[in-house]
């Protein structure tokens, strides 16, 4: 799924150093609201030239890196005004980044237009509060209008098999159903190109209908790293003892950064019939694995921090038959 980071211009509002909020550092913009007050910090954005004739927002990314002095937390909140519906950023006495919808999640967002002008909006609670922020930005993903006729779910693990690096428990973690608050976390080193991920158990049957045709998987993991490129998302698979052959996906491989983002691999259905994967296959064998892999690009010791993993299936089914009168067909 193609993305691009908007240019945020234009930026208005009572924040200092206006300028740096659209550059991921540690300055600090600075602003003050009266007890249960509001302001707002108003930008344009660059959607309509950066998504393409012909394609429709198919997710949205918000990122917001701010904090609070400690005495003055209560009741605080940020959020969009009109366009999108973003949960609200509660900010706490430190310094944090915060991460809103997804690569498959437009938050509201039904058409580019909607994104020319936002305003986010800064809610102090029962008491006069001091905004540090430090970042904003927004990713928006694309790509051609949805085929009515291509229905998806989302398979979230049921189990785990093994892991690697990680601890069975610290892994079992991350299995949990977005927007589950666990995670797995593992620190130390590992070797440059070994791995840290593990096995699982995706329960296929109990989502897919019986008359399914899949047409393509796109596979999903939210985590985060204490050191910007020291870890990368580098592959998954399914497998079964008994065959058929692995389809190792290894795209291109994908830098994990040091906030909670998604990441994406796309299998095609050709891909995984060209192996003997067959929808009834990846369906009713209990013994099927998932193995995902994140790949280490340095030796130092760092910490990973894996948030959710999920198979988002995409499927057809047989086109109904017209029954006339007397139960008959054409």
């Amino acid at each position: 799924m193609p993305s691009a980071a908007l240019t945020l211009t234009g930026l208005s509002g009572p924040f200092t150093n206006l300028a740096s909020l659209t550059t991921d550092n540690t300055t600090e913009s600075v602003a003050t609201t009266a007890a249960n007050a509001s302001i707002n910090l108003s930008f344009s954005t660059n959607a309509g030239s950066v998504i393409p004739a012909g394609n429709v927002v198919l997710g949205i990314e918000v990122i917001i890196k701010g904090g609070l002095p400690s005495n003055q937390v209560t009741g605080n909140k940020i959020e969009f005004t009109a366009a999108i519906s973003m949960p609200a950023v509660n900010l706490t006495g430190v310094q944090a980044a915060y991460t809103r919808g997804g690569a498959a999640n437009p938050m509201g967002v039904t058409d580019k237009s909607q994104l020319a002008a936002l305003v986010l909006r800064f809610t102090a609670g029962p008491q006069s509060t001091t905004w540090y922020m430090r970042y904003v930005g927004i990713t928006i993903h694309y790509g051609p209008p949805p085929d009515p006729t291509l229905l998806s779910v989302d398979i979230y693990p049921s189990s785990i098999i093994w892991a690697e690096g990680f601890t069975q428990a610290e892994f079992a973690k991350a299995i949990d159903p977005y927007p589950s608050a666990t995670s797995g976390v593992y620190t130390g080193s590992t070797p440059v190109n070994g791995t840290i991920g593990g096995n699982v158990r995706m329960p296929f049957s109990a989502h897919l209908p019986a008359d399914a045709v899949v047409q393509s998987l796109s596979i999903f993991v939210m985590a985060r790293t204490s050191v910007a490129g020291h870890m990368q998302f580098g592959f998954f698979t399914p497998y079964n003892p008994a065959g058929p052959t692995s389809v190792w996906i290894a795209e291109p491989r994908q830098n994990i950064v040091t906030t909670d983002a998604w990441y994406e691999f796309g299998m095609t259905g050709a891909e995984l019939l060209a192996e003997g994967w067959t929808t009834a296959k990846l369906r009713d064998d209990a013994n099927n694995e998932w193995r995902f892999g994140l790949i280490s690009t340095n030796a130092t010791s760092t910490t990973t921090t894996w948030h959710y993993v999920l198979v988002r299936v995409f499927y057809k089914l047989p086109a109904p038959s017209n029954v006339l009168f007397f139960g008959e067909n054409f």
